[in-house]
């Protein structure tokens, strides 16, 4: 396969890629810009087409008022149990010691909707995504934010168990898995499994030239349980200033039905 990058041209920030039998899906943030959350499909990593935002209406998403930089940060799509699963926060507040920042839940049986109403999740971090285990349970992985003075304002990545049959978060559940690199500014989780390791991606360094993507692992997800990977990170070019690619972070992972992998 020869892919000639990049494969979404212009502003598509904060990629979210999943497969669906044989086909992908791509969902990007516009941030304060209609319509929130864009996304495209393709059948071969190579084309790609625009489909119908599953955020159509304001009860679903009100921007009004939002500051620059803000609104829609890091949408996560997944697919579990017969339909399309997206989780996206709505950012009010960006400068200062707080985040005003909701995290929403929409769903659909198609990719072309129509979608649900949102369920308000929380309002504790932002860049959430949705990781549906094997075994059946859900988990909410997402950036918890500090705003006490003399805490670094970046706290780690935080796991909570999502009931479904409630359609709400188990608070008791909420644990720690990971702290991050010395690098700090940890955000944009992405949480898989393979072989028995639970993998987890998240973006590191903030969005300027040290922005790099990290990776740790776990074959639990008990507290603090994740490593980071040796010889990381993962991706980034804050050594390489001459590469025309720079500030990557944001990104996740797609396999193929042969067994290949790709990374957005």
């Amino acid at each position: 396969m020869k892919i000639s990058n990049p494969v979404l041209t212009g502003f598509h920030a904060d990629p979210s890629m999943i497969r669906v039998g044989d086909t992908y899906y791509i969902a990007n943030s516009t941030f304060e810009w209609f319509p929130g959350v864009r996304l495209h499909e393709s059948k071969d990593l190579v084309h790609w087409n625009i489909l119908p935002s599953p955020l159509s209406r304001c009860s679903q998403l009100d921007m009004r008022g939002n500051p620059s930089s803000g609104g829609i940060w890091a949408p996560d799509l997944s697919y579990a149990d017969g339909r399309f699963w997206l989780i996206y926060t709505d950012v009010k507040v960006v400068n200062g010691a707080f985040k005003d920042c909701t995290n929403y839940l929409v769903t659909a049986e198609d990719i072309h909707g129509p979608w649900s109403e949102p369920i308000r999740i929380n309002g504790v971090g932002f860049d959430a995504s949705l990781f549906h285990d094997d075994d059946g349970r859900k988990y909410l992985v997402q950036q918890t934010w500090d705003f006490r003075e003399y805490h670094h304002q970046f706290d780690g990545i935080t796991l909570t168990e999502f009931d479904v049959d409630t359609m709400k978060l188990k608070p008791e559940t909420a644990r720690t898995i990971w702290d991050g690199t010395s690098v700090k500014i940890t955000e944009g989780p992405h949480l898989y499994k393979k072989d028995g390791w639970y993998y987890l991606f998240a973006a590191e360094g903030g969005t300027v030239y040290e922005h790099q993507e990290s990776v740790a692992r776990s074959r639990t997800l008990d507290e603090c349980s994740f490593e980071v990977m040796p010889n990381g990170p993962f991706i980034g070019n804050f050594d390489t200033p001459d590469t025309y690619l720079q500030k990557q972070g944001h990104g996740a992972l797609v396999d193929t039905p042969s067994g290949e992998w790709y990374y957005a």
